[in-house]
């Protein structure tokens, strides 16, 4: 995955550079979830008005073509 690939990792330090690249990738992974969240909280507000402003405009549409049929 860091380009270890064709090298040879043998000996006592591969465990310790194992468990260094978990740590890692864990910590960044909780960086950017929690990173996620805050942002998701800071805009749900946001989301909710749009999602309410189209689900309106869907509603309102088919209520409008079902009074007026096919025609204009």
């Amino acid at each position: 995955m860091f380009g270890y690939e064709n090298e040879n990792r043998r000996g006592p330090g591969r465990w310790i550079q194992y468990i260094f690249e978990t740590a890692l990738i864990i910590a960044a992974s909780g960086y950017l979830i929690r990173l996620g969240v805050r942002f998701f909280l800071e805009v749900w507000w946001v989301l909710l008005i749009i999602a309410a402003m189209t689900a309106g405009a869907a509603i309102g549409w088919r209520i409008w073509k079902n009074r007026h049929g096919d025609r204009w």
